[in-house]
């Protein structure tokens, strides 16, 4: 797999970065400037496309048809929220992997897209569940232009992007004004991050950038949105793991605390994400493992 270094996401700076730890050969840095983390140097985005085309997907997928009737009905109140932002009528999802989102937004009258970046999910979502799907990169997409969206998503997405403020300048390009950006991510500050250290299961060559709610909200400031919202919740994964995605053709299993019941808990991380185990924002502080984002686009 290919490795090549990159400037700071968040401000651009190329020299001024401090190591918090090695972990399999990974550098995971953090810019001394304006505190961003990330892995440098990290896979290239052709490597990362060929691992989950050709190493997870069979995996991942097994796993989200497995919680699917849970996911549809965490995704369906997603949409419920998002009614309030129907004008055009047009939702995107990025990194949509087989398009259940997509497929659950079609069936309330959205008008939906998507773009994935593994082939056999994207075919997947083509013709099973018959959703517009693109292949690829968003950044050279250019069909999506001339649509105005009210609401574009991204799902555990932006934290394996090399160029997450380049993404984020184009979702607000898509945007009609007044449209919706939502996305959710794991958080860097998360309490398990600060029990496992660097074996926590989130530290993985495939994540490569890492945010905390502070470093999300001036990227999503500095290319334009309004109206942030950024909350936390949830306390899973509690796992750790050792090797790195793209190191098998079969996505191990995370060893998991051995405290917790492990029949319960396997295959369940999609399952307990549609439900708060952990208050959000505990005491005012941010430290659920997931982050919830939301932003407009001024009007």
């Amino acid at each position: 797999m290919r490795t090549e270094r990159v400037k700071c996401p968040l401000c651009g700076q190329h020299t001024k970065e401090a190591v918090l730890w090695i972990k399999n050969a990974y550098r995971y840095v953090q810019c001394t400037v304006c505190g961003m983390i990330y892995i440098n140097p990290q896979l290239s985005d052709e490597s990362v496309a060929q691992i989950y085309s050709n190493v997870l997907y069979g995996q991942k997928s097994e796993r989200l048809d497995l919680v699917l009737p849970t996911l549809h009905k965490y995704k369906a109140r997603l949409l419920k929220k998002f009614e309030r932002f129907r004008k055009t009528g047009y939702l995107l999802d990025v990194g949509c992997f087989k398009g259940f989102l997509l497929f659950s937004a079609s069936q309330r009258g959205w008008k939906t897209f998507g773009t994935e970046v593994s082939e056999p999910a994207t075919r997947f979502a083509r013709e099973e569940l018959e959703q517009q799907v693109d292949i690829g990169d968003l950044l050279h997409m250019s069909r999506f232009d001339q649509l105005d969206f009210d609401v574009v998503t991204l799902f555990d997405v932006i934290e394996h992007l090399s160029r997450p403020c380049l993404y984020l300048q184009k979702v607000h390009y898509l945007l009609r004004k007044g449209g919706l950006l939502y996305m959710e991510t794991p958080n860097f500050n998360a309490l398990p991050r600060f029990v496992l250290g660097k074996k926590w299961t989130v530290f993985n060559s495939l994540h490569r950038s890492y945010f905390t709610p502070s470093t999300m909200a001036r990227m999503l400031q500095r290319v334009g949105f309004e109206s942030i919202k950024i909350q936390t919740l949830g306390f899973l994964p509690l796992s750790t793991r050792e090797n790195e995605p793209e190191s098998s053709k079969v996505k191990p299993e995370p060893k998991f605390l051995r405290f917790l019941p492990i029949d319960l808990l396997r295959n369940t991380k999609d399952i307990v994400e549609s439900a708060v185990f952990f208050p959000p924002d505990f005491l005012g502080i941010k430290v659920g493992t997931k982050m919830v984002v939301r932003a407009t686009k001024g009007a």
